[in-house]
């Protein structure tokens, strides 16, 4: 048998395990190194917006791999020796690989940024596993002030989505450059700074962000920013 690992559990890897007993006729033995969960991205604005709930946007990964056979191993990969063609994982365990496949996107982490661990992270989706309840625990004398850093696509859908919960009294979206969208056409970006207005999103923008704190955030300038609770976009 050819022993293939996957490492994350990311679409085209649960598209892979959903057919590997096709692998298996085909002389495979897959190996899977993965969180337990997978947060669906389709889904997330309709999670950040309050209308379904983290758990509905969720896949069970250890579930599916159990169903399709294959051997799964929660938690994250720790050494990898391309050479030897091995693996350990964060459950100590030992791997030999004959395919290697990693699939584990991204993480928001920017450089010379100091983030207080209560900081929710958009990337990976699981960070906003705990959106609810935090919002709910801060809404609980008078709604949240929630301010997101990160004036880009992902910024923009969230601050828009966060706008309409009615346990959110005031959302700020801060952003380093001098617009919002700058990636967006024109046209597109001012149709959606018509869209933030009408939800009453207060836009901060030129504002370089050194430090979010667990209640406020620090601009390169001096500038201090209040929440109750911050997200990374």
């Amino acid at each position: 048998m050819t022993d293939l690992l996957l490492v994350g559990a990311g679409h085209a890897h649960l598209y892979v395990v959903q057919r590997a007993a096709e692998l298996a006729d085909a002389g495979y033995r897959v190996h899977l190194v993965a969180p337990r969960f997978f947060y669906y991205s389709g889904v997330a604005s309709a999670t950040a917006a309050g209308v379904l709930s983290s758990d509905e946007g969720r896949v069970d990964v250890r579930a599916l791999a159990c169903l399709s056979t294959v051997d799964f191993h929660e938690g994250s990969l720790e050494y990898l020796d391309l050479v030897a063609r091995t693996a350990i994982t964060s459950d100590g365990a030992h791997l030999s690989y004959d395919v290697l496949s990693v699939n584990i996107g991204s993480v928001v982490a920017p450089a010379g940024m100091h983030v207080h661990p209560t900081v929710l992270r958009v990337k990976p989706l699981s960070g906003l596993a705990d959106l609810d309840v935090r919002l709910q625990t801060a809404a609980r004398s008078s709604a949240a002030t929630v301010t997101v850093v990160g004036g880009g696509a992902t910024g923009l859908e969230l601050a828009a989505h966060l706008a309409v919960r009615r346990d959110v009294a005031l959302v700020r979206l801060v952003e380093s450059g001098a617009i919002v969208g700058a990636d967006l056409p024109a046209g597109a970006r001012k149709r959606i700074r018509r869209v933030l207005a009408a939800r009453g999103v207060d836009l901060r923008t030129g504002c370089v962000v050194r430090d979010i704190g667990e209640r406020q955030l620090v601009c390169d300038d001096g500038t201090e920013i209040s929440h109750d609770v911050a997200l990374l976009a």
